[in-house]
C-alpha cells in the first residue's frame, strides 16, 4: 500500500473507496496504464459490507473488457414471483461482492491505495465518489431498504438461477419481496427488501429465517450479514445539492446523486459514464466532465417519467396492494424491461408502461401523477 508522500504529484485523484471509486480505478488504470492514478479511503478497508447487481443491459460492450474479471458470480436467468403469476428471464444477472472486490483491488493496485484517508487533497484534478450526500428533503423520497444474509445450509438448495422478487410473502411495511442469489450448491444471499416510505429499517429479524424454511432450507450457520437503505426520488429535483468546484472535480455515483430512480442502484449511470469517457481518444478531464454533463441531461429527461412511476406506485396503491404494479410490469416484453433498468426506455416504451387498464384506481393515478410536495 503507497504511502501519503506518494500522492502529491498523482496525474488524478479518486475520493472514495466504495463501489463508484473502485470501478474507476479499474477502468483508468486499464485505459490509461501509464497515468498515476491514487485512491484515497477514509475508512481502515475497501468496499465495505456490500453486494452490487446489475443486469447485463446495464454494461456497454466498451466496458466488459475492464469489468469481467471484478464479477464474482452470473446467472444465465433470474426469476420473479407474484401470487398468480410467475416468470423466468433469460437474460444474464450479475454480482459483485465486496470481498472478492477488495481482495482484487488490493491485490492489483496496492500501490495506488491509501486507507484511513480522510482529508480531500488540494490538488487537482479529483473524482469524488464519497457515496450519498446528506438528502435535505427526505420527504422528497421514498426508500428501498433491505436486510441481507449469505447463509451457509445444511443441504443443496437445488436453485439454479438468481431469485430476484419473490413477493409470495406477507406485505409489510410497504412492498415487500425476497431476494435470493445463490454463489454455490449450499450456499445464497437471501435479503429482505421493502419499499416503503420511510427509510427506518426494522424489519423482523426472524424473516429471513422464516422465508428459508418455507423454502425448505435449513441454515447451518450465517456467514455475512449487510443491510441498507436506498432513496428513490418521487420528482426529478429530488435531489437538491449542489456540487462545489465543478470546474476541477467530477462527481461519480451516490455522491453526484446518480441512481436509477425506481430500484436505487448506481451501477447503470457508472457503466455508461465509463463509456463516455472510453470513447475519449485521449487523457483530458474537461472533456471527461463535459461528457458527464451531457450524460446527466439525458439521464434528467427520463426521470420525470421514473418519478411519476415511483409516484403512482407509494401513492396511488395501498403499501400490501404495491406488489400488483410490479407484477403487471413483469408481464410486459423482456427488452422493454431491460431498457427500463438501464435507463434506456423509448417514448414507445413509456406509452406501453401506462397503456391498458392501470393496475390502481384511476383516480388515485392522477391523485399521484399531480401531486406537489408536502401533500
Amino acid at each position: 500500500m503507497g504511502s501519503a508522500s506518494q500522492s502529491q504529484n498523482a496525474d488524478l485523484t479518486i475520493v472514495g473507496g466504495g463501489l463508484a471509486g473502485i470501478l474507476a480505478l479499474w477502468f483508468l488504470k486499464s485505459r490509461f496504464p501509464t497515468k498515476k492514478i491514487i485512491l484515497l479511503e477514509k475508512s481502515d478497508a475497501l468496499a465495505g459490507n456490500h453486494t452490487w447487481c446489475f443486469h447485463h443491459a446495464d454494461v456497454p460492450e466498451n466496458c466488459w473488457f475492464w469489468l469481467t474479471p471484478l464479477v464474482s458470480k452470473s446467472w444465465d436467468q433470474h426469476s420473479v414471483h407474484f401470487p398468480g403469476f410467475e416468470r423466468i428471464l433469460n437474460s444474464k444477472y450479475y454480482a459483485i461482492k465486496s470481498d472478492d472486490l477488495r481482495e482484487k483491488t488490493m491485490h492489483k493496485f496496492a500501490d495506488s491505495i491509501f486507507l484511513n484517508q480522510d482529508k480531500i487533497p488540494d490538488h487537482c484534478p479529483l473524482l469524488i465518489t464519497t457515496g450519498w450526500p446528506a438528502l435535505e428533503n427526505k420527504n422528497n423520497f421514498a426508500y428501498q431498504k433491505f436486510i441481507g444474509w449469505d447463509v451457509k445450509l445444511r443441504e443443496p438448495h437445488n436453485l439454479n438461477h438468481a431469485i430476484l422478487k419473490e413477493n409470495r410473502v406477507e406485505q409489510t411495511d410497504g412492498y415487500r419481496f425476497f431476494y435470493c442469489l445463490p454463489w454455490n450448491l449450499d450456499s445464497l444471499l437471501i435479503e429482505d427488501t421493502y419499499y416503503s416510505t420511510n427509510p427506518e429499517l426494522k424489519p423482523r429479524h426472524e424473516g429471513i429465517q422464516e422465508f428459508a424454511d418455507s423454502k425448505g432450507w435449513q441454515i447451518e450457520s450465517i456467514l455475512k450479514k449487510e443491510r441498507g437503505v436506498l432513496p428513490l426520488p418521487l420528482w426529478p429535483d429530488a435531489f437538491t445539492n449542489t456540487k462545489k468546484n465543478a470546474h476541477v472535480e467530477i462527481y461519480l455515483g451516490a455522491a453526484a446523486n446518480w441512481c436509477q430512480p425506481t430500484s436505487g442502484f448506481t451501477t447503470p449511470m457508472l457503466f455508461q459514464a465509463f463509456s463516455e469517457i472510453q470513447k475519449c481518444e485521449s487523457w483530458n478531464f474537461e472533456n471527461w466532465r463535459l461528457q458527464i454533463i451531457n450524460l446527466e441531461k439525458s439521464w434528467q429527461k427520463r426521470f420525470s417519467f421514473y418519478c411519476l412511476l415511483n409516484r403512482m406506485m407509494f401513492f396511488a396503491a395501498k403499501p400490501e396492494k404495491r406488489y400488483i404494479i410490479l407484477k403487471r410490469f413483469y408481464r410486459l416484453n423482456q427488452n422493454l424491461i431491460e431498457r427500463f433498468y438501464s435507463l434506456k426506455l423509448t417514448k414507445s416504451d413509456c406509452i406501453r408502461i401506462l397503456s391498458g387498464i392501470p393496475p390502481v384506481p384511476i383516480f388515485k393515478a392522477l391523485q399521484a401523477a399531480f401531486r406537489s410536495r408536502g401533500q
